[in-house]
Order: structure tokens, then C-alpha cells, then sequence
């Protein structure tokens, strides 16, 4: 039986929840939504989406990389174009910063527009922390992609086995397929390097808007969050779905480094019998400054009574959030300040027990790979790794910018 929340007033968690609620329960028609697992299975899926594609492809990523795997839509993207095919791809510049400049070249001598989202400006360099965390794929305005994996190699199975990352991505059919082009589009008139402009491009977005029913689907809503007011769509949203859970918040997040506000919402919670588990990134995390930031936060949760996992067996990139085993998070956010207040994000929130139920085995099977960390074994962390704590809360955090309003 659900127990029954506390009585309180009315307030913006009730107010932002009963939206949802109405979003989800108004949809027209459903979507469908696979669950995609690493590279082998994501790329091949995203390079089967742009082969078929005949009228557009729509391409925002965070990550793009150099290697193998990167090449590989590179020449695909250049094929298409040389086809016909209008082909966009948004790039974030600081994401991107590795990406071969031959690479670029070749996109744009194929006919591939593209474009760096938010280079650097030394007039206002305060700008630049605000990123497209984004990853998008839309293809002929009918088949979409969402998720947490990048272009680069390191989420490749051929890739050096102790470098791997593991994540989750997703594909989609249905009228959310619409929200991600436009969530491309905004991001796209956003850049500074190229307006987003002309009546090819425009007729191309507008044709492919035709919404087609799809049945035995899940309800589903988008949430394209930006950075306003010291929060964003991600930050509210996230706090109103942990204030309504009844039972579970299961998470997979790349990065946990949680503000005084997100652990006083994870400890009423905890209060209201709310099972919270996390897995996220063990010793193989990609950022020593983030692992150093959450570990430093890691005894506030397990002196809440939250279940904290390591995933050992690569760099867990996943993010996604399971609430009462019915409603389920996924995209690019991860609960981190950074992409609750700053980044440009883009989650769909999937109210559905069967794709709750497929998820949450996901989240089983990461779990069962990963090391449960004890308040002992917190405690017998080394000098080094505390020093690295100090260092790291020592690092100014991006700070919001008027700048970065839209």
C-alpha cells in the first residue's frame, strides 16, 4: 500500500507535478522508446537512422571526439550531404575542442552546415560556462535519439578496456520526436557562430513536424531545460518528481555533487521511508575535480541512510531516474549543479510501468556489477584523496550569468 504523503500547503512541487501529471495524461498519441546500451549497440542504431534518412538530419552533440568511431559519421554525414540530403550538425565548442579540424574541413567542403555552439568571446568570458549538454539526433523528423553518449570512441567496445564508459541512450518514434527537433533549433539560433537561417533549412524543419500516432506507446513529456534565475526547467522538475515519491529514487548519474538544497530534499525523502539507491562512477571516473567534489559529499548521503554504489568496471556515464518504479527520467542530466543550473539539457520524463520495468533492470544490472560504499570504508579514505577534496572545494564553480538567460 502507497503511504500517504505528508500534508503541507500548496506549493511550486504540487503546482510543477500536477503540470506534468496533465502534460502526461493529455498526450495525443504515445511514443515508443528502446533502450539502447553502449556503443555497440547505440551507434550502429544512430548510423542506421542517417543511412535511411531522405529529407533531413538534425545533429547536436556535447562530444565529438577523434577516432574511429567519430570518422565514421563523419563519412557518413559527408556521404549524405553529397546526396542531397539536408544535413545540419551543432557543435558545442568547448565539447568539441578535440575534434580533428580536418574533420570540419571535409563536414563543410561535403555540404554539411555546421556549427560551434558558444566559442569562446574574450569580451565576455563568462559566457562560455554555459554549454549545450545536449544530444540530439532527429532524422527526417520521424526517428529521434536522446541519451548520454557522446561521438568519441571511449564508449566504443573496441576501446582500451580501462577506459571504457558505459551509458544509455535511447530511440524514439511518436510526437516527442517533434520536441527534440525544436529543442535542436533553439540551440541552433542560440550559437553565435551561425544564425540559424534560410528558407532550405526552415522548410526542411517545418515538413517533418507531421506528428504520426503511434500506439501501445508510453506517455511522454520533454523537458528542455536552460539556465535562468540560478536554476533551470532540469533543477525544478527533478526536485518536484524526489518531493512526490511515495517508495523509490533509484539513480544513475555521472556526477553527484548536490548543493545543501538537493541533500535537504534527498533527506525528507529518506524521512518519508523512500528507498534512495545511486550507482555512479568509481575509480575510473573521467574528471578528478568532480569525483574529488562528490566524494567530499558522499558521507552527507550515507548519513542519510542512502545507498551509495561504485560502478568499478568502467566510467559509468549513465543518467537516468527511477521514481516508484512508474515514472522514469532519461537524457543528458546529471545530478550535478552543473547541469541543474547551467547547462542546456534535454530529458524526457516517461511515465510508463513497462519501460519503468526495463529500466529499472538496467539499473539492477549496473548495481549488481558495483561496489556498495560503506561509511567505514568512506571513513578509511586516504590523506591523498582528502587533500584532493580540499583542492577540488577550493576550485571556484561555474557561476550564472545574465549572459546565459535566454
Amino acid at each position: 500500500m502507497m503511504k500517504e504523503l505528508e500534508t503541507k500547503p500548496l506549493d511550486y512541487h504540487d503546482e510543477t507535478f500536477r503540470s506534468i501529471e496533465k502534460e502526461l495524461n493529455e498526450m495525443r498519441s504515445k511514443n515508443q522508446i528502446s533502450i539502447l546500451e553502449d556503443g555497440n549497440e547505440v551507434f550502429p542504431a544512430m548510423r542506421d537512422a542517417i543511412e535511411q534518412a531522405t529529407e533531413s538530419i538534425f545533429f547536436l552533440t556535447y562530444v565529438y571526439w577523434s577516432g574511429d568511431v567519430p570518422d565514421q559519421f563523419c563519412n557518413l554525414l559527408c556521404r549524405k550531404a553529397e546526396e542531397g540530403v539536408p544535413c545540419y550538425l551543432l557543435l558545442d565548442a568547448h565539447g568539441s575542442f578535440d575534434m580533428d579540424r580536418e574533420r570540419l574541413e571535409q563536414l563543410s567542403n561535403a555540404g554539411v552546415v555546421v556549427c560551434r555552439y558558444n566559442p569562446f568571446d574574450i569580451k565576455n568570458p563568462l559566457e562560455y560556462q554555459h554549454r549545450t549538454h545536449r544530444k540530439i539526433l532527429v532524422c527526417d523528423g520521424e526517428v529521434g535519439f536522446v541519451g548520454g553518449v557522446g561521438i568519441g570512441d571511449e564508449w566504443s567496445d573496441a576501446f582500451d578496456e580501462d577506459r571504457r564508459w558505459h551509458d544509455y541512450h535511447f530511440r524514439v518514434e511518436g510526437p516527442v520526436v517533434d520536441a527534440l527537433s525544436r529543442g535542436f533549433i533553439k540551440n541552433w539560433n542560440h550559437s553565435r557562430s551561425v544564425p540559424f537561417q534560410g528558407d532550405k533549412v526552415t522548410l526542411a524543419l517545418q515538413s517533418n513536424y507531421i506528428i504520426q500516432e503511434v500506439e501501445n506507446g508510453a506517455e511522454t513529456i520533454p523537458l528542455a531545460s536552460y539556465p535562468h534565475q540560478k536554476e533551470s526547467e532540469a533543477f525544478e522538475v527533478y526536485e518536484t518528481l524526489v518531493s512526490r515519491a511515495r517508495n523509490s529514487v533509484d539513480i544513475l548519474s555521472a556526477y553527484l555533487i548536490p548543493n545543501e538544497r538537493i541533500l535537504t530534499l534527498f533527506e525528507k525523502a529518506v524521512n518519508r521511508d523512500v528507498k534512495v539507491r545511486v550507482v555512479m562512477p568509481g575509480r575510473r571516473n573521467d574528471s578528478w575535480v568532480a569525483e574529488s567534489l562528490a566524494r567530499d559529499r558522499w558521507g552527507d548521503f550515507l548519513d542519510l541512510g542512502i545507498e551509495l554504489f561504485l560502478y568499478e568496471v568502467a566510467m559509468c556515464h549513465a543518467k537516468a531516474m527511477i521514481i516508484d518504479d512508474e515514472i522514469v527520467s532519461i537524457g543528458s542530466i546529471n545530478f550535478d549543479m552543473v547541469s541543474l543550473c547551467l547547462n542546456d539539457e534535454f530529458n524526457l520524463i516517461v511515465k510508463d510501468r513497462t519501460f519503468a520495468a526495463a529500466m529499472k533492470e538496467k539499473f539492477e544490472n549496473d548495481l549488481a556489477i558495483s561496489r556498495r560504499l560503506t561509511r567505514e570504508d568512506y571513513d578509511k579514505r586516504g590523506l591523498w584523496k582528502r587533500t584532493k577534496e580540499k583542492v577540488a572545494a577550493s576550485i571556484p564553480l561555474p557561476v550564472w550569468t545574465e549572459n546565459c538567460d535566454y
